[in-house]
């Protein structure tokens, strides 16, 4: 996970809160994606990086590698009430 992951999702837990304790929120936000990855799950980019594009096959039978991943994206589990 990175850290600049681990930081965006911090400053939403201390969205409101004192700012002192910055590294306190760092430490939870580590902790919550810790917890999705345990729980089997990742957090991948809404489009593919270009690694992730290299890292498809050569031969998608003329389907392009974004396409598929949209299809994928869009076929996820979603959080009670989420919507498309």
């Amino acid at each position: 996970m990175s850290d600049d992951l681990v930081e965006k999702v911090a400053r939403v837990l201390a969205e409101n809160d004192d700012h002192r304790v910055w590294h306190a929120w760092c430490s939870k936000a580590r902790a919550a994606l810790s917890a999705i990855e345990a729980a089997g799950f990742v957090i991948v980019p809404v489009h593919p990086t270009r690694d992730m594009s290299y890292a498809a096959p050569d031969n998608l039978d003329g389907v392009a590698v974004e396409d598929i991943y949209t299809a994928m994206l869009s076929a996820r589990p979603r959080i009670t009430g989420e919507t498309t």
